[in-house]
């Protein structure tokens, strides 16, 4: 049972504090720090795209002046993520405030970019090889949408909307026969292939419904930001994403990956061996949750809420509690909580968020690693230091 304290006494350690408060807990030098941070690492970004615009983890190295080692095991760094891992550089200048119509050098990078990405594009509006993968066309259409929004420039509009399309054809239909689910990583379209001219048994109707939370982030972040743009969006699809995550939710804020049966239980990988984060999942949901329901339910925005604040930004000593996807993802969903709710945990989360943050940039004497996030987490090995410098600097620029 907690103590409580005199009314009296609350008030006179209050004046207390603000006549006798440090210098360290000025909210100003850790903006004045976070800022200097996010040029840096702005920086590091530019310093290494391609020549072709694109953000590509294989051309990291290359992109040097001389030998560099950028600290991440590199076996798996392959093309197929270059439309993503752009996707996620783009949105980093975009948040930032840069776009191509800014001027300067970093204006130009994300001008080459976007050419780059749109270049991709095929008739179908995605942007993958060969065939989709969602989380390239959700990441890909969210940083097409919001550099359209930031600039209205109507050359950007139609493959900006093409983009937005492909992602409602895709989404997975509900398994109630009726409306719409969420987002895996092949798209509805080429699922249903399989078994066009027949009637699908119950295997292949699994396969289609099948859905998870992450993806579905994605696809949905990209659709809210659409119609925030005035694109054109099925309201059938937002509608349907917020159902299938409604119904993976388990018991006291906690989301299962696909299903509420793995509710809590650790999504499983190649880097098992860093430390999962459960709230994950409980993170992108309750975002949506917030987004999307017009009257988000206590029952599971309280008790998630308290549980992402309880798993704060913290750096090991081994370095494995590191998850700049769930600490990104988590910074999002705590600053619309409190946005909706008023303050409770944003702040908190957001001086764990800067000393982890803070703590990992580099800041090497030679100037190719300066201002990257070089160390690796447990998603890091497939897209290396572009994806973790580009969601570190999502989650810096994230406003409460």
């Amino acid at each position: 049972m907690k103590t409580q304290l005199p009314s009296l006494f609350l008030v006179l350690l209050a004046a207390c504090n603000s006549q006798t408060r440090s210098p360290a807990a000025d909210p100003a030098p850790a903006s004045n720090a976070r800022q200097r941070a996010l040029e840096a690492g702005l920086g590091w970004l530019a310093r290494h795209q391609a020549a072709d615009g694109c953000w590509r983890a294989s051309a990291v190295d290359p992109a040097c002046t001389a030998a560099f080692d950028h600290g991440q095991p590199k076996s798996a760094w392959i093309d197929h993520y270059d439309s993503g891992s752009t996707a996620l550089g783009i949105l980093a200048f975009v948040r930032a405030g840069v776009t191509r119509n800014s001027g300067g050098e970093q204006a130009a990078a994300v001008g080459r970019a976007l050419d780059w990405l749109r270049a991709q594009q095929n008739a179908q509006g995605f942007f993958s090889r060969d065939q989709s993968f969602l989380y390239n066309e959700a990441l890909a259409t969210l940083a097409l949408v919001e550099h359209y929004a930031a600039t209205k420039d109507a050359s950007e509009l139609a493959p900006a909307q093409r983009a937005v399309d492909f992602l409602v054809h895709a989404q997975r239909p509900s398994p109630s026969g009726e409306g719409l689910w969420g987002w895996r990583y092949s798209s509805r379209m080429e699922i249903e292939q399989k078994f066009a001219g027949h009637a699908p048994d119950d295997l292949q109707k699994r396969e289609l419904f099948d859905s998870d939370v992450s993806v579905t982030g994605w696809a949905a972040a990209a659709l809210a930001s659409a119609q925030r743009a005035g694109l054109a969006v099925d309201p059938a699809a937002p509608r349907g994403a917020a159902e299938f995550v409604r119904w993976c939710r388990g018991r006291d804020g906690l989301v299962g990956y696909n299903d509420p049966k793995n509710a809590g239980l650790t999504v499983q990988g190649r880097n098992d061996h860093f430390v999962y984060h459960p709230t994950c999942m409980s993170a992108v949901a309750l975002r949506m949750t917030l987004e999307f329901d017009a009257a988000p339910e206590d029952a599971f925005v309280l008790p998630a809420a308290k549980r992402i604040a309880l798993d704060a930004p913290a750096v090991s000593a081994d370095g494995l509690s590191i998850d700049y996807y769930y600490w990104f993802h988590g910074t999002l969903a705590l600053a619309r909580y409190d946005a909706a709710r008023g303050p409770h945990y944003f702040q908190a989360w957001r001086r764990a968020l800067d000393e982890s943050l803070l703590g990992l940039q580099a800041h090497e004497r030679h100037p190719c690693g300066t201002g990257g996030w070089l160390v690796p987490d447990r998603w890091s090995y497939a897209a290396g230091p572009v994806y973790t410098t580009a969601l570190a600097l999502l989650a810096l620029e994230q406003q409460g």
